[in-house]
């Protein structure tokens, strides 16, 4: 004869919560969710891949893998495992999921990352592209500025993350070109947003203190610029995450740090004098 009380129990419903995060988010940043599941459902890589797929995460960009407390790491999630994961890590109360990129964009950037050490052949300008913004921004004048000379020096997009400004008219009203009928402004409100869509195969570009001498650095084809805000600069989580960090000379050591936008010019026109090809007035 059955028991109704194990029976009960072996039908009950329990709570799942998991906090992913994307490259240069931290952990504690990270989105959390929750979802109720039964006793007959299998927790496995392919069940977390498809729960981040319905939370609008680019799988097919990215890595996951899951925190383990008792091996004091993250184990890598193989979408094609059918196993239940062990029960260490379905008894934690929260599932860390650390995202990283896969496939070509990893790639590129592990080649980035070695060709530091030695120069890149002169860049072609007639296959390339690159977008520009600013992390956690604090002054719309500042992104304003950026952005009519981004289009000038030849930028495909500028993008902030995370601005801290009040968003309103002067970012147009002061722009007598009308910048905004010629290149795109995208706006994002955290890290993990930039990264879920940043375009396909565009490596990062930190531009922070501490980096590759600008006098040196070879631009990549394609990538994004990523300047610090005003106040802050760039954090190490988003440093650490790029494929190039690049740092500005500066005559006098001790004023070294350049205003936000001002940076952002001098690393775009750096870009055009590296090029091999002449562009024309």
């Amino acid at each position: 004869m059955s028991d109704p009380m194990g029976d009960a129990e072996s039908t009950e419903e329990s709570r799942i919560s998991i906090r992913y995060f994307f490259p240069g988010q931290r952990r504690q940043d990270g989105k959390i969710s929750r979802r109720k599941v039964g006793a007959q459902d299998t927790i496995n890589a392919a069940y977390l891949y498809s729960w981040l797929s319905n939370e609008s995460v680019r799988i097919d960009r990215y890595v996951a893998f899951v925190y383990d407390r008792s091996a004091s790491g993250y184990v890598r999630l193989d979408s094609n495992d059918s196993a239940q994961l062990s029960t260490e890590i379905l008894a934690q109360e929260l599932l860390d999921i650390k995202l990283e990129a896969h496939g070509e964009q990893t790639e590129f950037a592990a080649v980035a990352s070695s060709s530091l050490k030695a120069p890149l052949a002169p860049l072609e300008m007639s296959g390339g592209w690159f977008g520009i913004g600013i992390f956690r921004g604090k002054t719309e004048a500042n992104h304003g500025t950026l952005w009519r000379t981004a289009l000038t020096l030849g930028a495909s997009f500028v993008f902030t993350i995370g601005q801290r400004y009040r968003s309103c008219s002067t970012e147009v009203s002061n722009d007598t070109f009308k910048t905004y009928r010629h290149i795109p402004m995208l706006r994002y409100s955290d890290i993990g947003e930039f990264s879920n869509t940043c375009p396909y195969n565009a490596p990062w570009i930190a531009v922070e203190m501490g980096g590759t001498p600008l006098t040196t650095f070879q631009h990549p084809l394609c990538g994004v610029y990523i300047l610090g805000a005003e106040d802050h600069g760039l954090p190490k989580s988003v440093i650490s995450s790029s494929a190039y960090h690049v740092t500005l000379p500066a005559a006098r050591p001790e004023a070294c740090s350049y205003n936000v936008a001002t940076a952002g010019g001098i690393v775009m026109y750096d870009r055009i004098l590296k090029t091999t090809n002449t562009l024309t007035s």
